[in-house]
């Protein structure tokens, strides 16, 4: 048997974000912040200036928990039939499709928002989506590099 002649390195502490990078992400921050309030209140997003829902890759969730709640599960993964409660709910048509590709667990989070109103689960899944972010902003910031609690 031979020994390694490598030697242990040990992971050197991680450098200090620059402070112009941190005043970068939170500009950039805000300005999303400002631009999905703006877009709503201008009914670019979620729906348009006639009511009509504005076609975006989260109706496909919404659509794929609708069709558990209606005892079809199977029917998310047919396209057609998708695009057809897509349709319905959005009020309008659209080219091409938002078809299901996410794995049969995850249909227990599409119909858990699918109870919701369309637009309460949409603006829902937005914030939802930004709280690790947040998390992992704040752990940065903070130093930490891992989940652990501080002792």
């Amino acid at each position: 048997m031979t020994a390694s002649l490598s030697t242990l390195e040990t992971a050197r502490e991680p450098a200090p974000i620059p402070a112009w990078l941190v005043k970068a992400c939170l500009v950039l921050a805000v300005a999303n912040v400002t631009l999905c309030l703006s877009a709503y209140f201008s009914h670019w997003w979620v729906y348009n200036a006639d009511g009509l829902g504005i076609p975006t890759d989260f109706i496909n969730v919404w659509a794929a928990g609708r069709l558990v709640l209606d005892g079809v599960p199977a029917q998310a993964y047919d396209w057609d039939i998708q695009k057809q409660v897509e349709v319905a709910k959005l009020g309008q048509g659209f080219v091409g499709y938002f078809a299901w590709h996410y794995p049969p667990p995850f249909l227990f989070v599409a119909s858990l928002l699918a109870q919701l109103p369309y637009q309460v689960a949409f603006i829902g899944w937005v914030v939802v989506s930004f709280l690790p972010f947040l998390v992992a902003l704040s752990m940065r910031w903070s130093g930490r590099t891992d989940s652990s609690p501080r002792r």
